[in-house]
């Protein structure tokens, strides 16, 4: 691990100590985070280096330095680097919107050889996507991190460091989230953000700390979420009976009825002193708040 020198800022200290041990890519080609992609999302992220020019710096190791057939290699490569944006994402709010931008502007490289960087092996049903397995990657950092809220006690072992386990890290996701979904990061769709806001239909303890990722969702992307609700479209969502929490079933009505049931359950949580803090009870009616006001099509049904 990299010392924190002086001068060097906290954030830019944690990305260096992300890089593997041995900077020789002879003997490391399948390592970790390298050198060089390190210092590129440093300088770019110290504004010193534009969007576009650090999505080229970053990406340059993905797309050579693997012998042919090595899809394995380059894979692992590819995945390390959506990794690492996505733990400074989750960790580092103060730089968000210049993490997104930095995916747009990956998003954005022009092909090399007809294919898209991103290509790790020539099927056509991998051309056709764009930043592949970055959601995963990204949903994979997030679990990792995340706290463990039914536990009474906090197990670090299998998390980076001291990450901090407490509900701004929630809040923190959301916006990530929320972002990525406005500018079209692909994977995080609106229904990624449906499935969020359907927890509190499940009456889980842990609502006390995933109401501050609905809220962040809300608050950043509420209108857009309403705007892109297809009140026609038939869907599946498990929800959950007040006080039992192994009983959970599947339901599958309008998306303009489970727009209104989760406006209704925000609502009714938000009364609830038994089940949630005063501060969560608070942002549950913001987000009862929030969906209200938003102007959701009538099915054509009705």
């Amino acid at each position: 691990m990299f010392p924190l020198r002086l001068g060097i800022s906290f954030r830019d200290g944690w990305i260096f100590s992300r890089v593997a041990p041995n900077l020789d890519r002879r003997f490391d080609r399948r390592g970790s985070y390298h050198l060089d992609e390190i210092v590129a999302l440093c300088n770019y992220l110290n504004k010193t280096m534009s969007a576009e020019s650090a999505a080229r710096a970053i990406t340059a190791d993905c797309l050579d330095r693997y012998s042919e057939g090595d899809t394995a290699g380059a894979l692992m490569r590819r995945n390390n680097l959506w990794r690492l944006l996505a733990s400074t994402l989750l960790r580092f709010e103060d730089d968000c919107d210049m993490i997104v931008d930095l995916l747009v502007a990956i998003q954005s490289l022009p092909t090399m050889d007809s294919r898209p960087w991103w290509v790790t092996d020539p099927r056509p049903s991998e051309s056709l996507c764009e930043l592949p397995e970055f959601h995963r990657c990204w949903q994979f950092c997030y679990e990792r991190n995340r706290c463990k809220c039914h536990d009474k006690f906090h197990d670090h072992r299998d998390t980076d460091d001291d990450f901090p386990h407490d509900r701004k890290y929630y809040k923190r996701a959301g916006t990530a989230e929320a972002k990525m979904y406005l500018r079209g990061i692909p994977g995080i769709t609106e229904f990624w953000a449906y499935k969020t806001i359907n927890l509190v239909c499940l009456w889980n303890h842990d609502l006390e700390f995933f109401i501050y990722e609905i809220h962040a969702w809300l608050q950043t992307a509420g209108p857009k979420l309403a705007e892109a609700l297809d009140s026609n479209q038939i869907k599946c969502f498990e929800r959950g009976v007040r006080g039992r929490p192994d009983k959970k079933y599947d339901i599958s009505v309008t998306m303009f009825e489970h727009w209104h049931h989760w406006k209704k359950s925000f609502l009714e949580v938000s009364f609830d002193e038994d089940f949630l803090s005063r501060d969560a009870r608070e942002l549950a009616r913001e987000c009862h708040d929030i969906m209200k006001v938003q102007n959701i099509k009538l099915p054509l049904f009705l």
